[in-house]
């Protein structure tokens, strides 16, 4: 049985819906899933199975449930692999050391070039692992600080911070590219060596908006604050602190460099433990496990959830109609991995969920069709970040609480992370669709 598409738009509404209405997101993928489900398969009821009996409404309520179940174990080595980054997210965060990084680099660049730092910060915390809301929280009182004494808006700030974590998402070791490799059959490093240069023109783009945002809007006011974390007794050293990110991306690179492979499930704990032991923390492991159980909890389950929507997707007429769509206007395969990624982030809004889908439900047609693996995973992750903050989504409300702006000027916003998220995608899609296919 195909779900049709009616039913697959319904539920996508659906799910937009109750999100908007404070539901869980968790529980509305799941209520718009089974939504989805139910109603695109409506039309079988009645009709004759393989045993030639009518099929029952109960029969398909079965029939639903068996796709949501099979979506859902299909993310289950992703979901293994987020707990394992969970470890060295948890110790960064537990120890400071990413207040530590973040001071360390705002430092080295200067009060005078203060958006270059931020942006500059922002996407190497994302990079190391970090998940791009925590990141953002986790810098927005050193950035907003930072921002009062040279005088720049509230505006120009948050899209510092926005647009860099943008841009370091696409080359991180983040629960999304986490899902592509698995998706795909690619190693980690691979992936965030094709995200580079797109992810550099994100960064520089994000530089020039923030620039002309500065004096736009509030004005950043804030009181000096005397608790520098690279002036606190109980805080890491910046090399011991950053130890545990270098660590973890050299056991990543091994592969490309010596053919050395070491799963990212391995490689990110070991860098955790590599951190906590140079910063001398060892004590407080159980507590840094914890928190960062806590952190990767709530992604793991909206994976899961995930999950159920894309075991429903994937049997819908969703794949076929925008391959035939693509076919019938003359345009190349390969033109449906950044397509996929744009429009599956923004019905979910959100990075992981839209690569999560757009894997799960194109990866066997991009790669049958001859399109490379790395050349799809590139586009697919850049088309994820151009509509991921949509109001419908918590990535919206994280940032808008986190550098203190109202619905209306976080609004303001999204215009600009859309073109730094389709500058990415266009670059993307010029080197691996039309320049080179790996």
């Amino acid at each position: 049985m195909i779900v049709n598409i009616w039913g697959v738009l319904l539920g996508l509404g659906l799910i937009v819906w109750l999100i908007l209405k404070k539901i869980p997101p968790v529980y509305a993928m799941m209520f718009g899933s089974f939504f989805a489900g139910v109603i695109g398969l409506m039309p079988y009821v009645g009709q004759s199975n393989l045993d030639g009996e009518a099929i029952t409404f109960f029969d398909l309520l079965n029939e639903v449930v068996g796709l949501m179940i099979d979506g859902g174990k299909s993310v289950t080595s992703v979901i293994l692999r987020i707990f394992g980054a969970g470890i060295l997210a948890g110790i960064l965060i537990g120890t400071r050391a990413t207040d530590v990084i973040a001071n360390k680099i705002i430092t080295i660049f200067g009060e005078k070039k203060a958006l270059l730092a931020i942006v500059v910060t922002t996407a190497l915390l994302t990079m190391s692992g970090v998940f791009i809301g925590v990141a953002i929280v986790t810098l927005a009182p050193i950035a907003l600080a930072v921002a009062a004494r040279t005088k720049l808006s509230l505006l120009s700030v948050s899209m510092a911070l926005v647009g860099g974590g943008k841009a370091g998402n696409v080359i991180s070791v983040s629960p999304n590219s986490i899902a592509l490799m698995d998706r795909f059959g690619v190693s980690l490093s691979q992936l965030m060596m094709v995200g580079l240069i797109p992810a550099l023109l994100g960064m520089g783009l994000t530089l020039l908006f923030a620039h002309l945002l500065k004096k736009r809007g509030k004005m950043v006011i804030l009181e000096e604050k005397s608790d520098n974390a690279t002036h606190h007794g109980a805080y890491p050293s910046f090399g011991s602190a950053i130890s545990g990110p270098i660590t973890a991306i050299i056991l990543l690179v091994l592969r490309p460099i010596v053919g050395i492979s070491i799963d990212p499930m391995i490689a990110l704990p070991i860098g955790g433990l590599v951190g906590l032991f140079f910063m001398k923390k060892m004590a407080n492991i159980q507590q840094y496990l914890a928190l960062g159980l806590e952190r990767m909890s709530g992604i793991a389950l909206l994976l899961l959830s995930t999950g159920t929507l894309a075991g429903i997707l994937g049997a819908s007429e969703l794949s076929s109609l925008l391959k035939d769509g693509l076919s019938h206007a003359g345009l190349p395969l390969f033109l449906l991995a950044p397509i996929s990624g744009i429009l599956m982030a923004f019905a979910a809004s959100s990075t992981v969920v839209g690569v999560t889908l757009a894997g799960d439900i194109f990866a066997e047609i991009l790669l049958a069709g001859g399109v490379g693996a790395l050349s799809s995973v590139a586009m697919i992750h850049t088309g994820a970040v151009v509509l991921d903050s949509m109001p419908h989504g918590s990535f919206f409300y994280i940032t808008a609480d986190a550098t203190k702006l109202t619905f209306a000027e976080r609004l303001k916003l999204v215009p600009y992370e859309f073109m730094v998220g389709l500058s990415m995608v266009i670059v993307s899609t010029i080197l691996f669709g039309v320049m080179m296919n790996i």
